[in-house]
């Protein structure tokens, strides 16, 4: 693996992890591993070149969710005004 593919490995595990619910978080998690371990069966350099610019919008993808889930993650208290 080159060190462009590790630290968009790294970068979308991160940003997975900061999911607010567990089974998103899992869910992201799993998928990416599984990516990532498929992807090694790249040879092309066309093939891991596209396979890399989905990866990427994955992370921008993740990124929203995750902003999404922490503003209505529902364990989290809001304080009360009147």
């Amino acid at each position: 693996m080159s060190q462009k593919t590790v630290k968009l490995f790294k970068t979308l595990i991160s940003e997975a992890s900061k999911m607010p619910d567990f089974n998103f978080r899992n869910y992201f998690v799993r998928r990416i591993t599984d990516t990532f371990y498929n992807g090694q069966e790249l040879r092309g350099e066309e093939e891991i070149q596209k396979s890399l610019a989905r990866s990427k919008i994955s992370v921008e993808l993740i990124q929203r969710q995750a902003i999404v889930g922490q503003l209505f993650d529902d364990k989290k208290i809001m304080p009360l005004t009147k």
